[in-house]
């Protein structure tokens, strides 16, 4: 547990870095990922609703560009590692889960999950954590007029009165080229216009990511050992994946195999083998995928990362080490970020050849 250990002190002594982007340049084709809030993963989004404070849609548009589509969204801990099961995001979802007319729109019934999407959402709006702008977006979305709207937007196109899931050739409108197979998969966030607010991004607003995390952590019962921290609290039971890029479905902590070998014959259940609390283990990953994204090199499937805390100094384990890395002897200087991003870069850099 001592890497789990490290890597949440290093959130905590970034805590400043939550929420923003990272330095990458272009050059480097990497997706933006940010050190994430507790109870936030990302996601690429396909489609942006426009709503006003008073929950009226204003207007829709596809985000072509794969850099903007970028969003942090706030999750539950199933939700943030789903694989086609029906645990809704907090907020932001695909049209299955926020379209009300999903079905009536040639939809697939077996892959309708609203009242799940709404249930969780109306609970959020009735506890002391709501939020005016997320209470618009229920307001309108509990009309269900979603796939109605952006059929009159033109983002949804429609034969015979159901939606045509993808279009073949060249000539495609903004979604069919965005999403080439089915565009009821697509990924819908969303924005409110009220007069005088400047936080019109929803994915961007502090108070509705604090709005969020206030809810679901109040939502969350029983308290066990955190193996990592050694306190009792609220521990994880689905730890988050996509750490190494945004399609990554790999994980360091799982234990969903209970009829072979990954802990039976050891323990009699994986609560046994090992548990680490939600908080630890949200903050402790974020970390690690932060640090992979800024200042890690990927090999394949492989990622290596070094990283330092507050640039403490590097013990030198090794009689020829400082001759080795001597182009790196100022690498944890005074301006570094606090991560060793400098020494970092230039190790990637070697081991890129």
């Amino acid at each position: 547990m001592s890497w789990i250990k490290l890597l949440y002190d290093t959130y905590e002594a970034c805590g400043d870095d939550v929420g923003k982007l990272p330095k990458v340049s272009d050059d480097e084709k990497k997706a933006f990922i940010p050190l994430l809030p507790v109870a936030h993963t990302t996601q690429q989004a396909h489609i942006e609703v426009t709503l006003d404070g008073g929950g009226n849609f204003i207007r829709a548009r596809v985000i072509e560009d794969k850099k903007e589509a970028m969003t942090v969204i706030p999750c539950t801990e199933d939700s943030a590692g789903r694989t086609g099961n029906d645990a809704p995001h907090l907020l932001h979802d695909k049209l299955q889960f926020v379209a009300g007319d999903y079905v009536s729109w040639g939809g697939d019934p077996k892959r309708h999950f609203y009242d799940s999407y709404m249930a969780q959402l109306n609970a959020w709006c009735a506890s002391p954590y709501l939020h005016p702008k997320v209470a618009a977006v229920r307001d309108y979305l509990s009309r269900g007029t979603l796939i109605a709207d952006l059929i009159s937007e033109g983002v949804l196109l429609t034969s015979g009165g159901r939606i045509i899931t993808e279009i073949k050739g060249r000539d495609k409108p903004p979604l069919y080229k965005v999403i080439t197979t089915n565009v009821l998969d697509a990924f819908v966030r969303f924005r409110i216009e009220m007069p005088g607010d400047t936080r019109e991004k929803l994915w961007e607003d502090p108070s509705v990511r604090e709005s969020a995390i206030g809810w679901y952590l109040s939502t969350q019962q029983g308290e066990a050992l955190c193996y990592a921290s050694g306190k009792r609290m609220f521990c994880s039971e689905n730890n988050p994946a996509k750490l190494r890029s945004t399609g990554d479905k790999a994980k360091l902590i799982s234990s969903n195999d209970t009829s072979g070998f990954t802990f039976r014959g050891r323990f009699a259940n994986a609560e046994q083998a090992v548990r680490v609390g939600y908080e630890v283990s949200q903050k402790a990953h974020n970390a690690l995928k932060w640090l992979i994204n800024k200042q890690g090199y990927q090999n394949g499937s492989v990622a290596y990362v070094a990283w330092n805390i507050k640039n403490r100094p590097l013990p030198q384990f090794m009689n020829d080490t400082p001759t080795a890395f001597a182009p790196f002897a100022d690498a944890f200087a005074a301006t570094d970020t606090g991560t060793g991003e400098s020494y970092a870069k230039r190790l990637r850099n070697v081991m890129r050849g």
